[in-house]
């Protein structure tokens, strides 16, 4: 488990360099097979630094580019740099979109509604297994010991409860627009607001009661959108009217 990734890291990106010129970022890297791949620095719209838990936990990040004509769930020739440390992850941000703003600068919360929703999505389902759990056993159907697994079940359900909320948020700076969600996979998305054609909002009943909507930014590049979960509905007007005017 720990020595087959690690192998399999150094193959894949055995003296991995990445270079630019005026007209196109070049990646090369690979131990048995040398791949080179060129993005053309017109078409980066923006950038995905991925930041798995583990990957956190280890001070570590990697960086996408979101480019026009490349598919970022199917091809791995958006990456600009594979998993390393933090500050070089960064640093090399910095370097691409020409602008620090929207790598370092702190995210504006979602709001309480927003937080509400980490926790109960995270808990609500394993107190209500648990509720179920203790019924079947007080009618003799599971074992009287079962239910009492529920504070182990918890406390993990809490820890990434606690997690989504403290990443979740977004940001408008420099000209770029800023997301950031998720705990086992977290990614902070930054794309260039000139490279937005269009918006989408969606809202469940359960968004909708409490004033909450998913904001999605569209474009030509990586996966074709960006996303806010959990944006209360008039931030997230004001944004997209603030990210391109009119």
């Amino acid at each position: 488990a720990v020595v087959v990734p690690i192998v399999a890291y150094l193959v894949a990106n055995w003296d991995f360099s990445l270079t630019r010129d005026s007209s196109a970022w070049s990646v090369s890297r690979g131990l048995f097979t040398t791949r080179r791949t060129h993005l053309d620095r017109e078409r980066i719209a923006g950038v995905s630094i991925g930041e798995e838990l583990p990957l956190r936990l280890a001070g570590g990040a990697r960086l996408s580019a979101i480019a026009t004509g490349v598919n970022l769930l199917s091809d791995d020739s958006s990456v600009l740099l594979p998993a390393a440390g933090r500050r070089v992850a960064e640093q090399v941000a910095v370097e691409v979109l020409g602008a620090q703003g929207p790598v370092s600068a702190p995210l504006r919360t979602h709001g309480s509604a927003a937080k509400t929703r980490r926790w109960t999505r995270a808990l609500l389902p394993i107190l209500l297994l648990g509720v179920v759990a203790a019924v079947a056993a007080w009618l003799d159907f599971l074992p009287s010991w079962l239910p009492w697994l529920l504070p182990v079940l918890l406390l993990p359900a809490a820890v990434v409860a606690w997690d989504r909320t403290r990443t979740l948020g977004h940001l408008l700076t420099e000209g770029h627009l800023v997301f950031r969600s998720g705990s086992l996979a977290c990614d902070r998305e930054i794309l260039r607001t000139d490279q937005i054609i269009g918006w989408k909002f969606t809202s469940n009943p359960f968004q909708r009661r409490v004033g909450l909507a998913n904001l999605v930014a569209t474009t030509a590049g990586g996966n074709q959108s960006i996303t806010a979960i959990d944006i209360p509905i008039d931030a997230a007007v004001a944004l997209a009217n603030d990210a391109v005017p009119g």
